[in-house]
């Protein structure tokens, strides 16, 4: 595994990841993380209207989405992106690894769901990276 040295880009340019999580310290870990992974960190977003406001006026590449926001949920906020024609990546988690299948995340039009524990381990360019996929 390859960690961090090596730009994630889109046309030469690095993806821009906007982070969505109510928790400050986890934003903070995961930036980190995405910037460790060779991503850019494009903002942050707290709950469904930041979110929505933020991906129509800054216009990221991707966004990694916490499930379980306060308010709508992540799978509303998920909703209402491609309603609104939203067509970068999406990837799902949440601190319970069983808050949503797999299967019902891609049916949601995200391209997976991976667990917060297991975000440091995971091929978040094969999630991340726009794009057509394998799967």
């Amino acid at each position: 595994m390859t960690w961090g040295w090596r730009p994630v880009t889109l046309g030469g340019v690095p993806i821009n990841v906007l982070v969505v999580d109510d928790d400050p310290s986890f934003r903070v870990t995961v930036a980190t993380l995405l910037r460790l992974r060779g991503f850019a960190v494009s903002g942050f977003a707290s709950d469904q209207d930041e979110t929505l406001e933020f991906v129509s006026t800054s216009g990221p590449d991707a966004v990694l989405l916490d499930i379980s926001l306060p308010g709508p949920g992540g799978l509303d906020t998920l909703k209402k992106l491609k309603a609104r024609g939203w067509s970068g990546p999406v990837l799902l988690t949440s601190s319970n690894s069983e808050a949503v299948s797999n299967s019902l995340a891609l049916e949601s039009g995200a391209v997976g769901f991976v667990p917060k524990e297991e975000l440091a381990t995971a091929d978040l360019r094969a999630y991340l990276q726009p794009g057509p996929r394998n799967g």
